[in-house]
Parts: structure tokens; C-alpha cells; sequence
């Protein structure tokens, strides 16, 4: 029920047969007690070398920079909508900053109008020690109750 692999009890919870932990096994009348032992599963800690993500972002100027662009070429919001093929009222809220635009229409307004829309960003993952499970046994999966620390009341 909680999620353990470490099956020792097998319990009847309204006619359903479920195999279950100790902890689980409460909540349910126990059938017969399993046969293997539990399957535990050891963390071990393992240092990994950072690692740097490049992705692109939307600027966060973006309305600003198209207002701009379309005042420089002469042409409104609804010009530019039809251009694009897009809905006028979509391409006003996104003309006025009251919507972000997806990452499909941004690219659209950015090759139509001939501006940046887009921002290369570094994200550095994997600074802290990751903590590895050691799954050396068959059938072994991690559960959130491999890595969740419950606190008794």
C-alpha cells in the first residue's frame, strides 16, 4: 500500500488479497505471513561532476522589444497577427505583456520582425553529492518510501 517492495505479510482489506509491509499490514487482516525476506535497498553516496544545461529563454523584455520592432517597420499588432497567422487577440496580449507567447509564436514574431527574442541560459546541475541506490538484487525498484524519512507522531 505504501509503495515498499519488501512485501512480508499477505492481508484481506474488503475481499481485495494485498502483499504488504509490516507497517501496512495493520490496516487489513493478515492472510499468512510471506516466506522471503524483505528486500532492502542501501543508499550509497557518489560524487558526480557538475554538469552545465545550455537552453534558450524568453526574454523577459519580450513585449517591449516586439512594440518596438513593429514601430520601426510601420506595422500594428493586427498586421503583424495576419502575418504570423495567428488570432489578433492572442497576438495583442502578447504585443501589450499580458501573455507570454508560446515557444512556436515567439519564433514566428522573432523571424518575422528580424529581433531576438530568445536568450541562451547555463543551468549547473549535480553540485551536491546525488545520492545513488545500490539495486543489487532482482526485481528491485525505488519507491518514495526508499526515499521519503517519515516522523512519528
Amino acid at each position: 500500500m505504501c509503495g515498499r517492495r519488501e512485501a512480508k505479510y499477505r492481508i484481506e482489506i474488503e475481499g481485495a488479497e494485498l502483499d504488504v509491509c509490516e507497517v501496512c499490514a495493520k490496516h487489513g487482516k493478515v492472510i499468512r505471513r510471506l516466506r522471503h525476506e524483505p528486500q532492502v535497498v542501501q543508499p550509497e553516496v557518489q560524487v558526480g561532476k557538475p554538469s552545465i544545461i545550455e537552453e534558450e529563454e524568453l526574454v523577459s523584455d519580450y513585449a517591449e522589444r516586439i512594440r518596438k520592432a513593429c514601430s520601426k517597420l510601420g506595422i500594428t499588432y493586427r498586421t503583424l497577427a495576419e502575418r504570423i497567422n495567428e488570432k489578433e487577440s492572442y497576438v495583442e496580449k502578447i504585443f501589450y505583456g499580458r501573455t507570454r507567447p508560446d515557444e512556436k509564436t515567439a519564433r514566428k514574431i522573432q523571424h518575422e520582425l528580424h529581433i531576438q527574442l530568445f536568450e541562451k541560459t547555463e543551468t549547473t546541475v549535480g553540485t551536491d553529492s546525488p545520492v545513488r541506490f545500490n539495486l543489487s538484487g532482482k526485481d528491485k525498484e525505488i519507491t518514495l518510501g526508499d526515499i521519503v524519512q517519515f516522523e512519528k507522531k
